[in-house]
């Protein structure tokens, strides 16, 4: 959507939204020619100082479905705003407060996801229309204006991996913009909102077995030591800890000590949350291992 469109049926639904909560019905916009190579929108809630559509402007708006015209024969139209069209204008301008990508990339896939999804909620017409899709985007600041192709890319993406559904059809020296745009029926899939709610991943430790005497490597393969004293020196490590505040390292503490007494039991314990991540990243460092 070129720019004069945005601006133009950002313009028509912000009157529209000030007569409506004005309290008044909705009435239709009209352009009118006055002659001189002059013309004006004849419409209550119309700013003069807004720039004025063109004739092409608001046939290519009507061309996307986004408003209803009535037949004209001359420059001057009749028109209102179509649902969608109203869903595309608050798509524009709202601004959403997510960082904005790196000039000319799209964020990783989990950030675009979760942004499909919100986008879905608030704005579900614009997946009828994959270009409205980009301009939010921009709108939202999710990506810089040279970062379509690229988000344009990671979508398409997504549809490969099961999480957008919709007739893609890619058409050999289309770039991936185009690909999307001429995309249909786009939507999200059952994956993509299950994958937004399972919970997060977090650092599990699982101690199992006999475990008191056995011994494990502690730095490298010729270094050796029992799995209590690692426990030991794990808890000493955390006390010197500084960036870490003291609940968390307490926790992380805990955890230890509390497999350190299940050792001789011959039990199994779990750690997650950020007292896990803790005391399973020094338990790593400890053995001299890379923590996955």
């Amino acid at each position: 959507m070129e720019a004069e469109e945005r601006n133009a049926l950002m313009r028509i639904h912000q009157a529209e939204t000030a007569r409506r909560e004005g309290g008044q019905a909705p009435c239709s916009f009209k352009l009118l020619h006055t002659g001189a190579m002059r013309s004006q929108i004849d419409h209550p809630c119309w700013d003069p100082s807004w720039a004025v559509p063109s004739e092409h402007t608001i046939d290519d708006l009507a061309d996307r479905g986004l408003l209803r015209v009535e037949p004209s024969h001359n420059k001057s139209r009749d028109f209102v705003l179509t649902p969608d069209g109203r869903a595309a204008a608050a798509a524009i301008a709202e601004q959403a407060t997510m960082p904005i990508a790196t000039e000319g990339h799209a964020p990783a896939a989990t950030d675009v996801l979760e942004w499909l999804i919100r986008v879905e909620k608030v704005a579900p017409a614009t997946f009828r229309s994959p270009s409205l899709l980009l301009d939010r985007a921009v709108a939202d600041q999710l990506v810089s204006l040279t970062g379509r192709e690229s988000l344009a890319r990671r979508i398409l993406a997504l549809a490969d991996e099961g999480y957008v559904s919709g007739l893609i059809t890619r058409t050999f020296g289309a770039t991936d913009e185009q690909t999307l745009k001429d995309s249909t029926d786009l939507g999200l899939t059952m994956r993509a909102h299950q994958s937004m709610t399972q919970p997060s991943t977090t650092r599990t430790i699982n101690v199992f077995g006999d475990v008191i005497d056995s011994q494990i490597a502690a730095g490298n393969i010729t270094s050796y030591t029992t799995f209590v004293e690692l426990l030991d020196r794990a808890i000493t490590e955390i006390d010197g800890i500084d960036e870490v505040d003291n609940e968390t390292k307490e926790e992380a503490k805990g955890v230890l000590a509390r497999l350190r007494g299940k050792a001789a039991e011959a039990s199994g314990e779990v750690a997650t949350g950020a007292a896990g991540d803790l005391a399973a990243a020094v338990l790593a460092r400890l053995v001299g291992l890379p923590l996955g």
